[in-house]
Protein backbone atom coordinates (compact mmCIF):
# COMPACT_ATOMS: atom_id res chain seq x y z
CA UNK A 1 0.00 0.00 0.00
CA UNK A 2 1.14 3.86 -0.20
CA UNK A 3 2.29 5.45 2.32
CA UNK A 4 -0.66 7.69 2.75
CA UNK A 5 -3.95 5.08 2.35
CA UNK A 6 -6.76 6.47 0.94
CA UNK A 7 -9.90 6.58 3.29
CA UNK A 8 -12.22 5.51 0.59
CA UNK A 9 -11.36 3.85 -3.32
CA UNK A 10 -13.90 3.63 -6.02
CA UNK A 11 -13.56 0.76 -8.65
CA UNK A 12 -15.38 1.25 -12.16
CA UNK A 13 -15.09 -1.14 -14.81
CA UNK A 14 -14.95 0.57 -18.00
CA UNK A 15 -15.82 -1.20 -21.72
CA UNK A 16 -15.99 0.63 -25.15
CA UNK A 17 -17.50 4.02 -23.49
CA UNK A 18 -14.89 6.44 -24.20
CA UNK A 19 -17.33 9.34 -23.82
CA UNK A 20 -18.50 8.36 -19.98
CA UNK A 21 -15.34 8.10 -18.17
CA UNK A 22 -15.21 11.87 -18.07
CA UNK A 23 -18.70 12.45 -16.84
CA UNK A 24 -18.32 9.57 -14.60
CA UNK A 25 -15.52 11.04 -12.97
CA UNK A 26 -16.98 14.30 -12.06
CA UNK A 27 -20.24 12.56 -10.70
CA UNK A 28 -17.95 10.66 -8.36
CA UNK A 29 -15.90 13.37 -7.27
CA UNK A 30 -19.25 15.27 -6.64
CA UNK A 31 -20.66 12.75 -5.05
CA UNK A 32 -17.96 11.73 -2.51
CA UNK A 33 -17.07 15.69 -1.86
CA UNK A 34 -19.04 16.26 0.79
CA UNK A 35 -17.55 13.68 2.98
CA UNK A 36 -14.19 15.57 3.55
CA UNK A 37 -12.50 12.55 2.84
CA UNK A 38 -9.26 11.29 1.18
CA UNK A 39 -10.45 9.06 -1.96
CA UNK A 40 -8.88 7.49 -4.97
CA UNK A 41 -10.73 6.71 -8.26
CA UNK A 42 -9.73 3.23 -9.75
CA UNK A 43 -10.86 2.94 -13.26
CA UNK A 44 -10.08 -0.45 -15.27
CA UNK A 45 -10.45 -0.92 -18.97
CA UNK A 46 -11.04 -4.16 -20.20
CA UNK A 47 -9.56 -4.00 -23.44
CA UNK A 48 -12.06 -1.50 -24.97
CA UNK A 49 -11.62 -1.39 -29.08
CA UNK A 50 -12.74 2.37 -28.67
CA UNK A 51 -10.98 5.00 -27.22
CA UNK A 52 -11.49 4.32 -23.74
CA UNK A 53 -8.26 3.68 -22.82
CA UNK A 54 -6.79 7.07 -23.88
CA UNK A 55 -9.78 8.82 -22.04
CA UNK A 56 -8.78 7.11 -18.84
CA UNK A 57 -4.94 8.48 -19.24
CA UNK A 58 -6.43 11.93 -20.28
CA UNK A 59 -8.31 11.56 -16.57
CA UNK A 60 -5.34 10.66 -14.81
CA UNK A 61 -3.46 13.05 -16.07
CA UNK A 62 -6.19 15.35 -14.83
CA UNK A 63 -6.17 14.29 -11.46
CA UNK A 64 -3.82 12.35 -10.17
CA UNK A 65 -6.46 10.93 -7.34
CA UNK A 66 -7.34 9.41 -10.42
CA UNK A 67 -5.86 5.78 -11.33
CA UNK A 68 -6.30 3.79 -14.46
CA UNK A 69 -5.42 0.12 -15.93
CA UNK A 70 -6.05 -1.41 -19.11
CA UNK A 71 -6.18 -5.46 -19.04
CA UNK A 72 -4.01 -7.14 -22.09
CA UNK A 73 -7.54 -8.88 -23.69
CA UNK A 74 -11.02 -8.09 -22.96
CA UNK A 75 -11.68 -10.65 -19.58
CA UNK A 76 -15.10 -9.78 -18.76
CA UNK A 77 -16.72 -7.61 -16.23
CA UNK A 78 -16.11 -10.28 -13.50
CA UNK A 79 -12.61 -10.37 -14.09
CA UNK A 80 -12.04 -7.00 -14.80
CA UNK A 81 -13.45 -5.73 -11.33
CA UNK A 82 -11.56 -8.22 -9.29
CA UNK A 83 -8.18 -6.48 -11.26
CA UNK A 84 -9.89 -3.16 -9.69
CA UNK A 85 -9.91 -4.55 -6.02
CA UNK A 86 -6.65 -5.66 -6.48
CA UNK A 87 -4.91 -2.34 -7.38
CA UNK A 88 -7.61 -0.39 -4.45
CA UNK A 89 -5.70 0.56 -1.40
CA UNK A 90 -8.94 2.35 0.43
CA UNK A 91 -9.58 1.59 3.78
CA UNK A 92 -13.16 1.30 2.30
CA UNK A 93 -14.21 0.02 -1.21
CA UNK A 94 -16.93 0.60 -3.29
CA UNK A 95 -17.25 -1.16 -6.81
CA UNK A 96 -19.86 0.16 -9.44
CA UNK A 97 -20.04 -0.25 -13.39
CA UNK A 98 -18.62 2.64 -15.27
CA UNK A 99 -21.59 3.13 -17.42
CA UNK A 100 -23.61 5.89 -15.05
CA UNK A 101 -26.17 3.13 -14.36
CA UNK A 102 -25.24 3.17 -10.89
CA UNK A 103 -25.84 6.24 -9.65
CA UNK A 104 -22.65 8.23 -8.19
CA UNK A 105 -25.07 10.01 -5.74
CA UNK A 106 -25.49 6.70 -3.73
CA UNK A 107 -21.69 6.63 -2.86
CA UNK A 108 -22.15 8.12 0.53
CA UNK A 109 -25.15 6.98 1.59
CA UNK A 110 -22.66 3.48 1.15
CA UNK A 111 -19.90 4.91 3.04
CA UNK A 112 -22.16 6.26 5.92
CA UNK A 113 -23.56 2.54 6.19
CA UNK A 114 -20.06 0.86 6.19
CA UNK A 115 -18.72 3.12 8.53
CA UNK A 116 -21.55 2.91 11.07
CA UNK A 117 -23.55 -0.22 11.05
CA UNK A 118 -20.21 -2.35 11.88
CA UNK A 119 -21.39 -4.84 8.55
CA UNK A 120 -18.28 -5.39 6.37
CA UNK A 121 -20.17 -5.64 3.00
CA UNK A 122 -23.19 -3.19 1.66
CA UNK A 123 -24.98 -4.26 -1.30
CA UNK A 124 -27.13 -2.18 -3.23
CA UNK A 125 -30.31 -3.35 -4.87
CA UNK A 126 -32.86 -1.87 -7.13
CA UNK A 127 -35.87 -2.60 -9.56
CA UNK A 128 -35.50 -0.57 -11.79
CA UNK A 129 -34.52 -2.14 -15.32
CA UNK A 130 -33.68 -0.92 -19.03
CA UNK A 131 -37.03 -2.07 -20.13
CA UNK A 132 -39.57 -5.02 -19.96
CA UNK A 133 -37.15 -7.48 -21.11
CA UNK A 134 -34.40 -7.05 -18.48
CA UNK A 135 -37.62 -6.51 -16.16
CA UNK A 136 -38.43 -10.42 -16.97
CA UNK A 137 -35.09 -12.20 -17.54
CA UNK A 138 -34.02 -10.51 -13.98
CA UNK A 139 -37.16 -12.06 -12.32
CA UNK A 140 -36.97 -15.15 -14.53
CA UNK A 141 -32.86 -15.49 -13.55
CA UNK A 142 -33.57 -14.91 -9.60
CA UNK A 143 -36.61 -16.88 -9.18
CA UNK A 144 -34.62 -20.09 -10.65
CA UNK A 145 -31.50 -19.36 -8.51
CA UNK A 146 -33.44 -18.79 -5.72
CA UNK A 147 -36.49 -21.47 -5.51
CA UNK A 148 -35.36 -23.71 -8.14
CA UNK A 149 -31.37 -24.03 -7.88
CA UNK A 150 -31.74 -22.72 -3.75
CA UNK A 151 -28.59 -20.58 -3.61
CA UNK A 152 -29.15 -17.96 -1.45
CA UNK A 153 -27.80 -14.58 -2.11
CA UNK A 154 -28.81 -11.27 -1.95
CA UNK A 155 -31.77 -10.51 -4.38
CA UNK A 156 -31.36 -8.11 -7.35
CA UNK A 157 -28.61 -7.07 -6.16
CA UNK A 158 -26.70 -4.62 -8.30
CA UNK A 159 -22.56 -4.35 -8.88
CA UNK A 160 -22.67 -1.51 -6.92
CA UNK A 161 -21.57 -2.67 -3.62
CA UNK A 162 -19.09 -1.58 -0.70
CA UNK A 163 -16.60 -3.14 1.45
CA UNK A 164 -14.32 -2.89 4.15
CA UNK A 165 -10.61 -3.70 3.58
CA UNK A 166 -10.73 -6.86 5.03
CA UNK A 167 -13.55 -8.22 2.55
CA UNK A 168 -11.14 -6.92 0.02
CA UNK A 169 -8.29 -8.93 1.20
CA UNK A 170 -10.57 -11.79 1.65
CA UNK A 171 -11.69 -11.71 -1.95
CA UNK A 172 -8.43 -11.90 -3.10
CA UNK A 173 -7.70 -14.93 -2.07
CA UNK A 174 -10.16 -16.34 -4.03
CA UNK A 175 -8.17 -17.60 -7.08
CA UNK A 176 -11.21 -18.93 -9.44
CA UNK A 177 -10.55 -18.57 -13.02
CA UNK A 178 -14.37 -18.79 -13.62
CA UNK A 179 -15.95 -16.13 -10.94
CA UNK A 180 -18.77 -14.26 -10.51
CA UNK A 181 -18.25 -11.36 -8.10
CA UNK A 182 -21.65 -11.74 -6.19
CA UNK A 183 -21.03 -15.33 -6.08
CA UNK A 184 -17.70 -15.35 -4.35
CA UNK A 185 -18.56 -12.59 -2.01
CA UNK A 186 -21.95 -14.38 -0.75
CA UNK A 187 -19.55 -17.59 -0.30
CA UNK A 188 -17.18 -15.25 2.11
CA UNK A 189 -20.64 -15.10 4.12
CA UNK A 190 -19.41 -11.68 6.10
CA UNK A 191 -22.13 -9.18 7.90
CA UNK A 192 -23.74 -7.25 5.32
CA UNK A 193 -26.28 -4.36 5.25
CA UNK A 194 -28.65 -4.02 2.12
CA UNK A 195 -29.28 -0.59 0.13
CA UNK A 196 -32.17 0.09 -2.35
CA UNK A 197 -30.95 2.58 -4.95
CA UNK A 198 -32.51 3.72 -8.24
CA UNK A 199 -30.96 2.30 -10.95
CA UNK A 200 -30.37 5.02 -13.73
CA UNK A 201 -31.41 3.77 -17.26
CA UNK A 202 -28.62 4.07 -19.65
CA UNK A 203 -28.03 7.11 -21.48
CA UNK A 204 -25.28 6.04 -24.04
CA UNK A 205 -24.90 3.39 -26.28
CA UNK A 206 -26.57 -0.17 -25.53
CA UNK A 207 -25.69 -2.45 -22.63
CA UNK A 208 -22.79 -5.17 -23.23
CA UNK A 209 -25.03 -7.57 -21.00
CA UNK A 210 -27.25 -9.33 -23.49
CA UNK A 211 -29.30 -11.77 -22.63
CA UNK A 212 -26.77 -14.60 -24.03
CA UNK A 213 -24.14 -12.65 -21.30
CA UNK A 214 -26.55 -13.08 -18.61
CA UNK A 215 -27.50 -16.91 -19.49
CA UNK A 216 -23.30 -17.64 -19.48
CA UNK A 217 -23.15 -15.20 -15.90
CA UNK A 218 -26.15 -16.98 -14.38
CA UNK A 219 -24.45 -20.86 -15.42
CA UNK A 220 -21.07 -19.67 -14.22
CA UNK A 221 -22.72 -17.99 -10.98
CA UNK A 222 -25.03 -21.86 -10.35
CA UNK A 223 -21.85 -23.79 -10.64
CA UNK A 224 -19.89 -21.67 -8.67
CA UNK A 225 -22.13 -22.36 -5.68
CA UNK A 226 -24.25 -25.38 -6.23
CA UNK A 227 -24.62 -29.24 -6.88
CA UNK A 228 -28.06 -28.96 -7.11
CA UNK A 229 -27.66 -29.47 -11.27
CA UNK A 230 -25.67 -32.59 -10.27
CA UNK A 231 -28.51 -34.07 -7.99
CA UNK A 232 -31.27 -33.05 -10.96
CA UNK A 233 -29.11 -35.20 -13.18
CA UNK A 234 -29.50 -38.16 -11.02
CA UNK A 235 -33.14 -37.57 -9.98
CA UNK A 236 -34.13 -37.05 -13.99
CA UNK A 237 -32.20 -40.04 -14.64
CA UNK A 238 -34.00 -42.14 -11.80
CA UNK A 239 -37.28 -40.24 -13.64
CA UNK A 240 -36.42 -41.28 -17.04
CA UNK A 241 -35.98 -45.11 -15.63
CA UNK A 242 -39.57 -44.67 -14.28
CA UNK A 243 -40.98 -43.81 -17.80
CA UNK A 244 -38.86 -46.27 -19.97
CA UNK A 245 -39.79 -49.39 -17.29
CA UNK A 246 -44.04 -48.15 -17.66
CA UNK A 247 -43.96 -47.70 -21.36
CA UNK A 248 -41.82 -51.49 -21.78
CA UNK A 249 -44.57 -52.68 -19.05
CA UNK A 250 -47.37 -51.45 -21.51
CA UNK A 251 -45.86 -52.35 -24.96
CA UNK A 252 -45.53 -55.74 -23.78
CA UNK A 253 -48.39 -56.55 -22.74
CA UNK A 254 -50.16 -55.02 -25.84
CA UNK A 255 -47.66 -57.13 -27.64
CA UNK A 256 -48.80 -60.45 -25.91
CA UNK A 257 -52.49 -59.84 -25.02
CA UNK A 258 -53.60 -57.56 -28.01
CA UNK A 259 -53.78 -57.87 -31.73
CA UNK A 260 -51.21 -54.74 -32.33
CA UNK A 261 -49.34 -53.58 -35.37
CA UNK A 262 -46.34 -52.47 -34.93
CA UNK A 263 -45.35 -49.24 -35.32
CA UNK A 264 -42.83 -46.17 -34.98
CA UNK A 265 -44.12 -44.29 -32.19
CA UNK A 266 -43.12 -45.64 -28.88
CA UNK A 267 -39.40 -45.89 -31.13
CA UNK A 268 -39.36 -42.41 -31.80
CA UNK A 269 -40.60 -40.86 -28.78
CA UNK A 270 -37.54 -43.05 -26.74
CA UNK A 271 -35.44 -42.03 -28.53
CA UNK A 272 -36.42 -38.20 -28.78
CA UNK A 273 -36.51 -38.13 -25.09
CA UNK A 274 -33.46 -40.05 -24.01
CA UNK A 275 -31.03 -38.47 -26.53
CA UNK A 276 -32.19 -35.16 -25.25
CA UNK A 277 -31.77 -36.24 -21.69
CA UNK A 278 -28.33 -37.61 -22.71
CA UNK A 279 -27.30 -34.40 -24.28
CA UNK A 280 -28.58 -32.40 -21.78
CA UNK A 281 -26.20 -34.50 -18.90
CA UNK A 282 -23.56 -34.31 -20.96
CA UNK A 283 -23.44 -30.56 -21.80
CA UNK A 284 -23.89 -30.02 -17.43
CA UNK A 285 -21.31 -32.34 -16.17
CA UNK A 286 -18.98 -31.21 -19.47
CA UNK A 287 -19.48 -27.54 -17.97
CA UNK A 288 -18.41 -28.42 -14.83
CA UNK A 289 -15.22 -30.42 -16.02
CA UNK A 290 -14.71 -27.39 -18.33
CA UNK A 291 -14.68 -25.49 -15.26
CA UNK A 292 -12.13 -28.01 -13.52
CA UNK A 293 -9.68 -27.86 -16.31
CA UNK A 294 -9.88 -24.17 -16.60
CA UNK A 295 -8.73 -24.09 -13.38
CA UNK A 296 -6.20 -26.61 -12.76
CA UNK A 297 -4.18 -25.13 -15.79
CA UNK A 298 -3.02 -22.73 -13.08
CA UNK A 299 -3.22 -19.56 -15.42
CA UNK A 300 -2.93 -15.82 -14.54
CA UNK A 301 -6.49 -14.55 -13.77
CA UNK A 302 -5.84 -11.57 -15.86
CA UNK A 303 -2.64 -9.43 -17.26
CA UNK A 304 -2.32 -5.48 -17.29
CA UNK A 305 -1.54 -3.95 -20.39
CA UNK A 306 -1.30 -0.68 -18.87
CA UNK A 307 -0.97 1.66 -16.42
CA UNK A 308 -1.80 5.22 -15.38
CA UNK A 309 -0.83 6.81 -11.51
CA UNK A 310 0.65 3.79 -10.00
Amino acid sequence: MPASVPDLSIVATVYNDAEVVSPLVQEIFAAAEPLEISIEVVLVDDHSSDDTGGAIRAECQRDPRVRGLTLARNYGQQIAVSAGIDAANGRYLIVMDGDLQNPPAAIPRIYAELCSSGADVVYTISHVRNGWVDAFTSRVFWFTLERVLKVRMVKHQLMMRGMTRRVADSFRRYGESTRVVGGIMADMGFQYRVLEVENRPRVRGRSHYRFGSRVALGIDLVLALSNRPLDALINLGALGVLIASIASGYHLYTFLFRDVTPGFTSLILSIVFFGSANMMILGIIGRYLSNIYREVRGRPLYLVEKVFNH
